[in-house]
């Protein structure tokens, strides 16, 4: 075990305030899973810890960890962040933002790399350049800051942590901005995954976010005292590999694409034409890929056909082909919706949610 290891046992984890939802307590689980992603994109060797020490933790080393990373995910409705909501003294010890963040060098030490503010909004303080930051600072490290800020972030953490200060705030405190919006936070996130599917498997993106925030959910909320580290790790935490599953498993579920031909045949049986056959499975690829991004009049249409396949479930699985099945879920919407929708598109997204419906996905 390493030293990180032990002292996260040993260390006393933020108090635990049970099961939480809400739109700021989903953006904080958005956020974090996006944290995840673009660690995965880059490659590292992570283990994320939810809600435990502080709101995210990043473990640098899934199985040994070598150094930790503290986040505190802040959402903020309109306007910037200044340096006095971050220094506004209350509450119990450590009594400002700023020193909630700093306390983490008490149990961690050297082994503490960095702890962050996370938010949506930017940051409005003073520069060492002699300007303010604006929305295209996306990262702002602690020397980047003007003698205006550090002034006040020093006064802060002088409250609770009296000068020499080990380590210096300079070398651990960053702040940074999220492109997880407040408003459309699971639109985002689910943009995000296509990126980590192959094109065939971009059908799933709505399985795998799914999973993933449950699973994010799920180990923010519990609240289980662990004694061990595996006790800690399944409780509270996901790692690359994780991840990795969950991405492997949505590139190997089945795709009506990859059934293709046996519905092709069905609809040479029935008479159809070879540039309809064309013309219909060009709308089935261009169905899955609008799904996954969630365009709103698809996102609608998908959330009727997959009510509509739940009530035609015991029908749908006597069905023996797919343009039964799919003439069964159309049964199944009143005329008026599918007006909505040209005849390429309907006939597509009824073949595809028929196909889901009929294999459980």
């Amino acid at each position: 075990m390493s030293s990180l290891s032990s002292v996260m046992l040993m260390a006393q984890p933020r108090e635990k305030a049970g099961p939480r939802t809400g739109a700021r307590f989903a953006f904080q689980v958005h956020a974090s899973l996006a944290k995840l992603l673009e660690l995965h994109q880059n490659g590292v060797d992570y283990r994320a810890l939810f809600d435990h020490f502080d709101d995210l933790a990043i473990l640098v080393g899934s199985n040994e960890p070598t150094s930790i990373e503290f986040i505190q995910i802040k959402g903020r409705e309109t306007g910037p962040w200044k340096t006095a909501p971050l220094c506004k003294a209350e509450g119990a010890n450590p009594r400002t933002t700023i020193g909630k963040m700093y306390h983490h060098t008490i149990a961690f030490a050297d082994m503490l790399v960095a702890t962050v503010f996370l938010t949506n909004a930017y940051f409005e303080f003073d520069l060492a350049t002699g300007k303010l930051s604006s929305p295209d600072h996306a990262v702002l490290a602690y020397p980047d800051l003007g003698p205006k800020a550090k002034k006040a972030f020093a006064k802060a953490l002088e409250q609770d942590f009296p000068s020499p200060r080990a380590p210096d705030e300079s070398s651990i405190v960053r702040f940074e901005r999220t492109r997880v919006p407040l408003p459309g936070y699971d639109t985002y996130l689910r943009g995000r995954l296509v990126e980590f599917l192959d094109e065939g498997a971009a059908g799933s993106v709505n399985a795998v976010y799914k999973t993933l925030i449950t699973e994010v959910t799920a180990k923010t909320n519990d609240t289980t005292e662990c004694a061990q580290l595996v006790e800690l790790y399944a409780n509270k935490s996901l790692c690359r590999d994780d991840l990795e599953k969950v991405f492997c498993e949505a590139q190997t579920r089945r795709n009506i694409l990859d059934d293709w031909a046996v519905i092709d045949s069905e609809l040479q049986a029935a008479s159809r034409s070879s540039l309809d056959r064309i013309r219909l499975k060009t709308a089935v690829t261009l169905y899955q890929r609008n799904r996954s991004k969630r365009l709103p009049a698809i996102d609608e249409l998908h959330s009727t056909l997959r009510a509509a396949a739940g009530v035609a479930a015991c029908s749908l699985s006597k069905v023996l082909d797919m343009l039964g099945a799919a003439a069964e879920l159309s049964a199944q919407v009143d005329p008026s919706f599918r007006a909505k929708y040209d005849d390429w598109t309907w006939e597509a997204a009824l073949l595809v949610e028929a196909f889901d419906a009929v294999n459980g996905q």
